[in-house]
């Protein structure tokens, strides 16, 4: 009878990690976007703009006599016709951010669990304040996004660290300054050109 061997905490840390990549691999497809590709900030953009759209949408609609309510698709596509620049500029937002979101999704996977890891994150902070990283991690995972970002040229909407207080903000820089300083002979400043910001 073979007997279980306990794991050590390294093991069980490789284990862990092995799981997690294994999630952050995967796709969560809707409608042809991968919503694990979406930041927070991006998805309550999202949110903030459909709905001045559809208030733009709503008092066009009725400016033509129809009703908003009980449209066919052919009646919705002569209303988005006639809408102004200016009031289509919430629609055009949200194809944006979901055109960014396709790119996105042919990077290589690599990249991809890095970004996922970095969404994921930005929402977990969301969903449960109180819940804690080290430091350095929510450092780490952050540059790392704002890198590829970068590196791909691709905007994005939100600062770094936006989910955190100052404070926080505050420690967090410093342990990720010290943290790369002493892993990679280099300052955070010999780092930072590499970022692009909002």
């Amino acid at each position: 009878m073979l007997r279980k061997q306990s794991l050590s905490s390294e093991e069980i840390a490789e284990v862990e990690k092995s799981i997690e990549l294994a999630d952050l691999a995967k796709p969560m497809m809707r409608d042809g976007l991968d919503l694990s590709l979406f930041t927070q900030k991006e998805i309550e953009l999202m949110q903030i703009l459909e709905i001045e759209h559809d208030e733009y949408f709503r008092k066009r609609a009725e400016k033509l006599r129809f009703y908003p309510d009980v449209l066919n698709c052919s009646e919705r596509q002569a209303i988005l016709r006639c809408m102004t620049y200016e009031e289509m500029k919430p629609f055009y937002k949200i194809l944006s951010i979901e055109e960014k979101n396709r790119r996105l999704q042919t990077l290589l996977t690599r990249d991809k669990v890095e970004l996922r890891r970095y969404c994921e994150m930005t929402k977990n902070f969301v969903r449960d304040p109180d819940k804690k990283l080290p430091n350095v991690s929510i450092a780490e995972i952050t540059e790392k996004y704002f890198q590829i970002m970068n590196e791909k040229d691709e905007k994005v909407y939100e600062f770094k660290y936006y989910f955190l207080s100052d404070d926080e903000k505050k420690q967090i820089t410093e342990v990720y300054s010290k943290s790369f300083s002493k892993n990679d002979n280099q300052s955070l400043d010999a780092f930072a050109p590499m970022i692009k910001f909002a």
